[in-house]
């Protein structure tokens, strides 16, 4: 069974469906090989300009700040009731490029899953700056990530190519927003659902596996099916 998932560290509703998708994988109760795909939302965001998250969004959608801190504290009050704390006023709009040249190389030694959440939760619990080298460098550090080879990859061009063609693979196939779901190349959710409907088409993927005589295991799997 795999999950393909095309999200953003600034995306609030990515970090909710992290956390979503946990709690189903773990109901789930079978495995369950979860693939991140970068998809960067606000290209043209500036780091450092001094606007806090509520202008930054504002500017960049068009809408008025009022409007975007009311939707961001109802999803700071959702996620309180879900154990997640979004800390929306102290965080620091800024370019995730860098954060997600790391998560490729995260996902090449199989650390994706504990950078993935250490990021989210530096970005949204912590407020800190993942768009600074040394802030990324700290989380890299803390999830066993060679230090060094992290260094190298920021201050060059490594797995920017591989941004690029995760984004772009997510637009091939219809992604307009993030978290976008792709489970067992056969269904798709769009969104940070609760964690019933990941359990729902979880179980009928698998359900269509066994029925089709092929209960799908990633980690040994040669016949070629996602």
């Amino acid at each position: 069974m795999k999950v393909e998932i095309w999200s953003d560290f600034m995306c609030p509703f990515c970090y909710m469906g992290h956390h979503r998708l946990e709690q189903a994988i773990e109901r789930f109760g079978h495995e369950v090989e979860v693939i991140y795909r970068t998809f960067q939302l606000f290209p043209g965001i500036a780091p450092q300009s001094g606007k806090n998250l509520y202008e930054a969004i504002a500017d960049l959608k068009g809408a008025k700040v009022e409007d975007i801190a009311r939707v961001h504290d109802r999803l700071a009050e959702t996620g309180r009731e879900e154990g997640l704390d979004f800390n929306f006023s102290r965080v620091v709009p800024t370019d995730t490029f860098d954060a997600l040249r790391l998560a490729q190389y995260a996902k090449e030694v199989g650390l994706q899953e504990s950078f993935v959440k250490a990021v989210f939760n530096a970005y949204f619990t912590d407020a800190l700056d993942i768009g600074d080298h040394l802030t990324l460098l700290q989380i890299a550090d803390s999830v066993g990530l060679d230090p060094v080879v992290a260094e190298q990859i920021l201050v060059g061009g490594n797995y920017a190519e591989e941004v690029r063609k995760d984004y772009q693979t997510g637009i091939d196939i219809g992604v307009k927003g993030v978290p976008f779901y792709v489970i067992n190349n056969r269904y798709a959710i769009s969104g940070a659902h609760a964690p019933e409907v990941f359990v729902d088409v979880l179980r009928k993927a698998r359900n269509e596996d066994i029925e089709d005589g092929h209960e799908h295991r990633c980690s040994d799997c040669t016949c070629g099916k996602r």
